[in-house]
Order: structure tokens, then sequence, then C-alpha cells
């Protein structure tokens, strides 16, 4: 008996400020060791190939450049972010100010995107010490029912994948809630493959 394995394409934002180590956990991730990365100006893409029991998912990554400036131009251009399935939304567990500015990030993904889309939390930088409390943190997950919370260093390697996984797990029960409603089909199946 032949397997069928579905390959499904999902448009992921990896957002949050600058510095905060977006970039740099993505090429931790596509590369398997710390790289050390520059400022992302505007946006850059990465494509990732993650497998969730026989699914295969491609996320389209989109990496937005954190810098304030930018910001106006992600209001003005909703192309940028509408349209996601999922959303990574990163701030540096040891800046007080990273964490306090994810109200902005939040409030632009969700006046884009369905009002369900799945949403990741990620405390950057584990490897630091903590200067973000986490009742704070458990407290902004529940306030703004965000659907899970992981911390990763790119620096020691540490839940690089994780929050990737998670973010597809999380579309995928999303989905599978959904599946019975024909007004909207979240995932796009790219093809399916026959072994």
């Amino acid at each position: 008996m032949k397997r069928c394995t579905v390959l499904l394409a999902f448009k992921i934002l990896l957002i949050g400020e600058s510095g905060v180590g977006k970039t740099t956990l993505l090429r931790s991730l596509k590369y398997g060791y710390f790289t050390k990365c520059g400022v992302t100006v505007g946006l850059d893409f990465t494509i990732h190939y993650v497998k969730v029991n026989d699914t295969t998912c491609k996320l389209v990554i989109w990496d937005f450049g954190g810098y304030r400036n930018f910001m106006r131009m992600y209001w003005e251009n909703p192309h940028f972010v509408s349209g996601a399935h999922g959303v990574l939304l990163a701030f540096d567990i040891s800046s007080y100010e990273t964490f306090l500015a994810l109200e902005d990030w939040l409030k632009l993904v969700r006046k884009y995107n369905s009002s369900n889309i799945s949403i990741i939390l990620v405390g950057m930088k584990a490897d630091l010490s903590r200067r973000v409390p986490r009742d704070e943190i458990l407290k902004f997950i529940r306030e703004n029912q965000l659907d899970d919370y992981i911390e990763t260093s790119a620096l020691s390697m540490i839940n690089v994948e994780k929050p990737f996984e998670r973010i597809v797990e999380a579309i995928l029960e999303k989905e599978f809630v959904l599946k019975g409603r024909s007004d909207h089909k979240r995932s796009k199946i790219i093809e399916q493959i026959n072994p």
C-alpha cells in the first residue's frame, strides 16, 4: 500500500524589535551552527521544511527588519503582513524594552490577518541573564491568547528548531478544527507525492 505525503506551504512572519536575534536564529537553523548577523534591512526571506507526522510543510519565513522606521512601511503596505498562517513573535529575554514593544508588533499582525492566526512567542538569547520576569511573560501570553512560548539561544544552539516545529503544529491543530469550514482554506497544498 502506497502512502501519500502531503506538502503544505505556510507563510510565517518572524517579527520583533531590531537586534533580538531573529536573523541569527534563522541562519543557525539553516547552517546548524551559530553565525553572527548584521541588521536586516526591510525584509528577508528564507525557505525551511518541517515534517510533522506524515505531513511535510514548506515554511516561507518572512524575516522582518525590526527598526522602528520600518514599522511605518509595514503599516502602509499591508501585503507584507497579510495572508500569514503563523507568527513567531520574538523578543530578547535580556532586554525589557524589546518585550514592551511586542504590543505594537501584535497589533500590526492582528490588523491584517485572521483573528485565529497561530502565534508563538519566542524568548531569544536564553544564554543571557533574564531581564524580563517570567510572570510578565505568562501574563502577556494569557492576555493575548498566544499559542505557546519557547525560549531559544542561537549562540548555544538551544531550541533552534523548536519555534518552527511548534508553529507548524499550532497551524495544523487549527487547520484540523477549521477543516469542515468551506469559507476559508488556510493552507495551500503544493503537491501530493505518492512514494
